[in-house]
């Protein structure tokens, strides 16, 4: 199996590509949900349905595209029944190509998504603010029974040196949006 691993900047372009297992970092500003609410078309909580993996139409990238169906706007609004979700990277028969910082959602995943319109490939579609930042799984605390977020962020560096908090509870990520639009 042939492995190219892509890093992306904030801006979505590519800066390295590598063949092989090189570790790779790829460093962006850091958004908080502030900005990113401020940045974002659509916020909202839904499920991932399916992942479908495809070339672009060049043959020169393989790009991810995830339908969401929304549980609940945060910000934004669309009539839409389901939201196509465009990412960079993914699986196409045994090339793998992978976005270092890039948001990567799975099938029945519970998610909180930042989104902006982006129609570079296919009408409709949206990419995720601030790439991994701004991608929120969702899982039930074993302990509390309380709705957790969390990121992954690997392989992301931010720039400066100091992380800013970040919500750990569902309910506390939904109030900090609400905030904004207020």
């Amino acid at each position: 199996m042939r492995i190219l691993r892509v890093s992306v900047m904030a801006s979505g372009l590519v800066v390295n590509v590598l063949l092989g297992s090189l570790a790779l970092a790829t460093i962006m500003p850091e958004l908080t949900v502030e900005e990113m609410t401020k940045k974002s078309a659509l916020v909202l909580v839904g499920k991932v349905e399916s992942v479908a993996c495809k070339w672009n139409s060049d043959q020169t990238t393989i790009l991810t595209y995830a339908r969401i169906v929304p549980v609940l706007f945060l910000a934004g609004r669309t009539e839409e029944k389901f939201i196509v979700v465009e990412l960079l990277g993914g699986t196409v028969g045994n090339i793998t190509t992978t976005a270092v910082g890039e948001a990567v959602l799975k099938a029945n995943e519970e998610v909180v998504v930042f989104l902006t319109r982006h129609q570079r490939t296919q009408p409709n579609a949206y990419q995720v603010v601030g790439h991994a930042q701004g991608k929120f799984r969702i899982i039930k605390s074993p302990d509390t029974n309380r709705m957790l977020v969390e990121r992954d962020l690997i392989g992301i560096s931010f720039m400066g040196s100091e992380r800013a908090s970040e919500p750990k509870f569902l309910d506390e990520l939904i109030k900090q949006i609400e905030n904004v639009k207020k």
